[in-house]
């Protein structure tokens, strides 16, 4: 597993080397963190970490199935989503080890393919139905809001970033991986009961990749 990691670390910091990446992570979580602290009164970590989440999974399928922002299919299956979210290439790496190297979290998960098969059977059998995908995590990380919720919220802050710091297309997706990430590892810096940062990391991938097959959520005046 320390190898695994030595090597992540490289692909990432060789992949990530311009600052901008940082930069716009840091500016999402901390609008995330802000907005739902001024709402709730609190920071929740599993709503923040599921709202940052499902920003990430709007883009991924945004990224690979352009159409589907304005189509009216209610869940979409696509190979290109889940080789973005969990399998990666060999020209670029997946969304969940981004989000596994900036979290630091101790679970071992970057080489468990059946819990991402998991992920994803659980998430095909929601289709057809009206609820979101069935999480697995314990009922105390359940969420406070319903993470897509968030993506109308900070669509506009994620095209200001995307435009002001010139991050684009793949590279727009990986820094929003890069802020899962950083909001999860921030978690035992946050006081409460739900910071287990391997809880938060299995419910960021759920979340994630859930809202990678749902088409984005319509905001208040009814654009997307």
């Amino acid at each position: 597993m320390v190898g695994e990691m030595d090597a992540l670390k490289k692909d990432i910091d060789d992949g990530l080397t311009d600052k901008k990446h940082y930069e716009g992570a840091k500016s999402l979580v901390l609008s995330i963190l802000e907005h739902y602290l001024k709402e709730t009164g609190e920071i929740h970590m599993p709503t923040v970490v599921g709202a940052a989440a499902a920003i990430c999974g709007e883009r991924a399928l945004r990224l690979c199935h352009p159409e589907i922002y304005k189509a009216s299919s209610q869940y979409i299956r696509s190979e290109d989503v889940e080789n973005l979210v969990f399998w990666g290439d060999e020209e670029s790496l997946s969304l969940t080890e981004i989000v596994l190297y900036f979290s630091s979290a101790k679970g071992g998960f970057s080489s468990n393919q059946d819990w991402f098969n998991d992920i994803i059977f659980r998430t095909l059998a929601a289709f057809g139905g009206d609820l979101f995908p069935a999480l697995s995590t314990p009922e105390d990380y359940f969420l406070h809001e319903w993470s897509p919720n968030a993506q109308p919220v900070f669509r506009g802050l994620v095209d200001f970033i995307s435009a002001n710091h010139d991050i684009k297309d793949l590279d727009l997706v990986n820094m929003l991986a890069t802020a899962v990430g950083t909001m999860i590892e921030m978690a035992e810096d946050i006081e409460g009961d739900c910071n287990d940062k391997d809880i938060l990391v299995q419910l960021a991938f759920e979340i994630m990749y859930g809202c990678a097959c749902i088409p984005p959520v319509i905001d208040k005046v009814g654009s997307r």
